[in-house]
């Protein structure tokens, strides 16, 4: 039996990729099998399992229909939903490293107020007509430095649980360039600055990342492309 879908060609897609082509015959009905497909998890996303999810009412069986993979294959579901996903993890990065921001601002502000406060007691100790309590003054300033200290980033926070789990869901001919512009943001450098024949040393670097991947507060452009 020949293909029924011919596989259309991803560099050509409308931007961005993960987006309806309805330019090269995606119908609503293909997309919405795309969609559903993009919403499981990376990690357990796959075809028999958003088959069993589409065909779930409809008793069609275990695994997925020969049309519905080729489907599959001629819109480069894989491919499309890695770009998105990576899109995903940064607009939800760069909405948290807003409010972490504006947390730590608040937290060292409340540490600066407090800090003044206790200074302004200190001023009082051999006053005649104010004597403030000592202890008083010492949580004071005890809690002043723990709200500034801690106010200090680290700086952001990117998941590396979340990064591994797109990692391992991307296909290998995407695997490279998201490596590389992990690291490049782990390091906060230009992308251009990780040599290309450089995956193994990268790859290794990924899984060596702490818990927290570090990320200076920027207006970096958003990549998701590929």
């Amino acid at each position: 039996m020949g293909r029924l879908f011919q596989i259309r060609d991803i560099n050509a897609f409308n931007e961005p990729i993960w987006s309806q082509q309805k330019d090269y015959g995606e119908t609503n009905e293909y997309y919405a099998m795309f969609l559903s497909f993009c919403n499981v998890s990376p990690s357990h996303r796959s075809l028999n399992n958003t088959w069993r999810e589409w065909t779930k009412d409809a008793g069609y069986g275990q695994h997925p229909s020969t049309t519905y993979k080729q489907i599959a294959s001629a819109f480069h579901w894989i491919e499309r939903a890695a770009a998105r996903d990576v899109q995903e993890l940064r607009e939800r990065y760069s909405i948290w490293s807003e409010r972490d921001w504006d947390w730590r601002e608040g937290d060292y502000k409340t540490g600066e107020t407090l800090r003044k406060q206790a200074e302004r007691a200190i001023e009082h100790l051999n006053s005649d007509d104010f004597k403030p309590d000592i202890q008083t003054i010492i949580s004071m300033l005890q809690t002043a430095s723990s709200l500034q200290k801690g106010s200090i980033p680290n700086i952001g926070a990117l998941s590396s649980t979340q990064v591994q789990d797109i990692l391992a869901a991307l296909p290998d001919s995407k695997r490279k360039r998201v490596l590389r512009i992990v690291m490049a943001e782990y390091k906060e450098e230009g992308e251009a600055s990780i040599p290309d024949d450089q995956s193994d040393i990268i790859d290794a670097e990924v899984k060596s990342l702490p818990t927290s991947v570090g990320r200076r507060k920027s207006s970096r452009k958003s990549v998701g492309q590929e």
